[in-house]
C-alpha cells in the first residue's frame, strides 16, 4: 500500500452499499466496521508481542495515526502521546497530520486493510470471527430450547450485541430490572446456561484458528488459547 495515496478501491475490505457491515472479497461478512476495527486493533496490539511479527518503521507509524484519528477525530496535538500504540517523536505527529481529514470510517477501513497486508494469519482470523458471529443467535436459541423457555411471558430478552470478541459470554447481556425475585433467578439461570455454550463454541473456534495459524507448534497454541 502506497501510504502517501492509497489506493482505497483496492481494499480488499470495505464496507457494504448502504449498510455498516464489511465486505472482503466480495463476500458480504455479519461484522459492522466499527466490531472489525475494535477486534482488529486488539489483535494488533497482541502482535505486538510476537517476536516473530515485525511492520516497518512508516507502517506503525500509519497505525498509530490511523486509531488516533478513530480516536480523537482531526489532528491534536495533546493526544499524540496518548495510547497504546504510543511511541513519541515528530514523526508521529506528521503521519496524523496527513490524515487528518481522514472520517472515523475511512480511518479505521484503512487500518483493517493495512493489517490485512502486514499480517498473513488475518483474514484467518476475520473469517474465525465472522463464523462466531454467525453462530451465535443459533447457540442462544439452541441453549433457550433446551431450558424449555417457550413462554413469551417468562422468556427474558437477552441484549445480545453483535459483538465478535472473545470475550463475549462475559459482556453479552444487559441485566434488566426484575418484576420479582423468582424471575431474577429465571434470567441468571438462562444468561448462566447461554454464557456456558458461548464459551464453549468460541473456545473451539479459536483453538482451530490457532492450530490454523501455528501448525505443528502445540506448545504455543495451548499458550495463545490459555
Amino acid at each position: 500500500m502506497d501510504l502517501n495515496n492509497p489506493d482505497k478501491e483496492a481494499f480488499r475490505i470495505k464496507l457494504q452499499e448502504n449498510s455498516d457491515l464489511v465486505i472482503i472479497n466480495s463476500k458480504p461478512f455479519n461484522i459492522t466496521l466499527e466490531e472489525l476495527y475494535k477486534i482488529s486493533s486488539k489483535y494488533y496490539r497482541e502482535l505486538q508481542n510476537n517476536p516473530l511479527f515485525s511492520v516497518p518503521y512508516h507502517e506503525k507509524l500509519r497505525f498509530l495515526a490511523l486509531f488516533k484519528q478513530v480516536k480523537f477525530g482531526c489532528f491534536n496535538a495533546e493526544a499524540c502521546d496518548y495510547g497504546w500504540l504510543n511511541f513519541t517523536g515528530s514523526d508521529t505527529r506528521k503521519e496524523w497530520q496527513k490524515i487528518s481529514n481522514y472520517s472515523k470510517d475511512e480511518a479505521m477501513l484503512e487500518f483493517v486493510n493495512l493489517l490485512d497486508i502486514v499480517c498473513p494469519n488475518y483474514n484467518s482470523f476475520v473469517e474465525n470471527q465472522n463464523f462466531i458471529c454467525l453462530s451465535k443467535p443459533k447457540i442462544v436459541n439452541d441453549t433457550l430450547e433446551q431450558l424449555n423457555v417457550n413462554d413469551p411471558i417468562t422468556l427474558l430478552s437477552f441484549d445480545i450485541p453483535n459483538s465478535t470478541t472473545l470475550s463475549i459470554a462475559e459482556s453479552a447481556f444487559a441485566e434488566p430490572e426484575f418484576e420479582s425475585e423468582e424471575h431474577r433467578k429465571l434470567y441468571q439461570e438462562q444468561k448462566k446456561r447461554i454464557q456456558e455454550a458461548l464459551n464453549k463454541e468460541t473456545y473451539h473456534q479459536f483453538k482451530a484458528y490457532a492450530q490454523h495459524t501455528l501448525p505443528g507448534e502445540p506448545e504455543k497454541v495451548s499458550f495463545f488459547i490459555c
